[in-house]
């Protein structure tokens, strides 16, 4: 499977720190499926939540809401292409 170099961009932009996913989509490999649907379910736990209202760092809690949703998107993305 080639992977349009958007998704690849998006991909690593998403997964920082994961090179061997880089490595995965970069080379078509579509077990990088499996990988971003294990990934992408983490749900921030609602403990977690309350601790980060408490702490008043609301900031830092919406941009973990944001890696959550940009990894569920990257997901659906894959699923798309994956399926075309």
């Amino acid at each position: 499977m080639k992977y349009p170099q958007d998704f690849i961009e998006k991909a690593k932009k998403v997964y920082p720190n994961f090179p061997k996913l880089h490595e995965m989509i970069e080379k078509g490999n579509e077990f990088a499926g499996r990988y971003l649907d294990d990934s992408c379910t983490g749900n921030i736990p609602a403990q977690h939540i309350m601790e980060m209202i408490e702490k008043g760092a609301i900031d830092e809690l919406k941009v973990e809401a944001e890696n959550e949703v940009a990894r569920v998107q990257l997901y659906n993305e894959w699923r798309i292409l994956s399926n075309s």
